[in-house]
């Protein structure tokens, strides 16, 4: 099995789907009991605009990309 890294406020992710938009995390998602673990997002750059996104999908290389702290959406065209 895979080793999840957990998501700690302010972790920063792009989704591969849409390079130009960073997403930052804001906390754990309160859903409803039973449910797997989401994440209240923030747009970096719109902070009006929000999202909450599952901790897998989150985690899932195929979806979303975690930048690191020094590291802006630019740097996805490599």
């Amino acid at each position: 099995m895979m080793q999840e890294l957990s998501i700690m406020p302010g972790d920063r992710f792009v989704k591969l789907s849409d390079p130009g938009t960073v997403w930052v995390a804001e906390k754990k998602a309160k859903l409803a009991y039973g449910m797997p673990p989401h994440i209240n997002l923030v747009n970096e750059e719109i902070p009006s605009r929000k999202i909450i996104m599952a901790q897998s999908a989150l985690q899932d290389k195929k979806l979303f990309r975690r930048l690191d702290s020094h590291e802006d959406n630019l740097s996805l065209d490599q």
